[in-house]
């Protein structure tokens, strides 16, 4: 398949979860649409033998030895990538049948558009939910402060154009670089389209890296590696910021780390989060145990010292 011939690039990132990787990959492969891409970057040692056994000639393999993490596994997939539009498949997600249907159709319609994403399921065990979106259907302009309020965009339920990419490369070195990505295409001034169906399937489990600790400082270093230039969205960025430093801190918390919580609030306090903010974050810490009695007298201590 040449470069010239390749419509979609669909890149699948995966990390020792073969049955998962399976599924997500079979879930692409019969999407009905021609000119079709997969590229798969392994950061275990079990996606080879998925791919073998698919053996399907859609489907491109790289290993990286050694691990390189998530967010340079996302880049040196996109920068492999030949296809006009692009696509991120978490390697436990499910796309529906007609979601590149769907999505290519949009941008048929439309050819200025950045960013195509639909609604999506969340399952956990045999359960399916349907997500709360706050957005309308259809096309949004000046998507920056929509992205930055209510964060609408799943990274596995989103096509984007190739330009989109190259406004918003290279991602930072943070597991929540989805949020970077996108903030970057709509601060780049890239018109998003909803679609309110749920195309994806999110899959909730728990070796879900986003359920761990770790995962707060991932967003941490997401919100601070944007910049934007709207009033209204600094402030949105700094409210996003300031709760994943309060996330952060409660963390810490937890982990007796207390000077590093100390910190955290107190950039979170400068931010300009109301106090009943830190309140809320002791309280979250509740379910903890003799750490948490610890932690809620420490985060009461440094509320009474912010407060002065």
């Amino acid at each position: 398949m040449t470069a010239a011939s390749t419509r979609v690039s669909v890149l699948v990132p995966t990390y020792n979860r073969p049955h998962f990787l399976e599924q997500a990959l079979r879930s692409v492969l019969s999407q009905p649409v021609e000119s079709v891409e997969v590229l798969v970057g392994d950061d275990g040692v079990d996606g080879g033998a998925v791919v073998s056994a698919l053996g399907d000639s859609r489907l491109r393999y790289f290993r990286n030895s050694p691990r390189v993490g998530m967010a340079q596994n996302w880049n040196w997939l996109l920068g492999r990538a030949t296809g006009d539009y692009l696509a991120l498949l978490m390697d436990d997600d499910i796309w529906s049948p007609d979601f590149l249907p769907t999505t290519l159709h949009v941008f048929s319609q439309m050819s200025d558009l950045g960013v195509v994403f639909t609604d999506h399921l969340t399952r956990r065990g045999n359960r399916l939910t349907r997500r709360c979106c706050a957005l309308a259907e259809g096309r949004h302009e000046e998507f920056s402060t929509t992205f930055l309020e209510h964060k609408p965009v799943a990274v596995s339920a989103a096509l984007f154009r190739r330009e989109a990419w190259r406004d918003a490369r290279p991602l930072p070195p943070t597991a929540a670089a989805d949020m970077v990505l996108f903030a970057r295409m709509a601060e780049a001034g890239w018109p998003f389209y909803y679609v309110d169906r749920p195309l994806m399937i999110y899959r909730a489990h728990d070796a879900m890296y986003s359920a761990s600790l770790d995962f707060r400082d991932d967003c941490v270093r997401a919100w601070e590696a944007l910049t934007v230039t709207d009033p209204a969205a600094r402030r949105l960025l700094d409210r996003q910021l300031a709760d994943a430093l309060f996330a952060r801190a409660m963390g810490e918390l937890r982990n007796s780390r207390y000077a590093r919580a100390r910190e955290d609030l107190r950039r979170a306090v400068a931010l300009g989060p109301t106090r009943t903010g830190l309140a809320r974050g002791a309280l979250s810490v509740s379910y903890c145990g003799p750490v948490a009695r610890l932690a809620q007298g420490t985060a009461r201590r440094l509320r009474q010292r912010l407060s002065t």
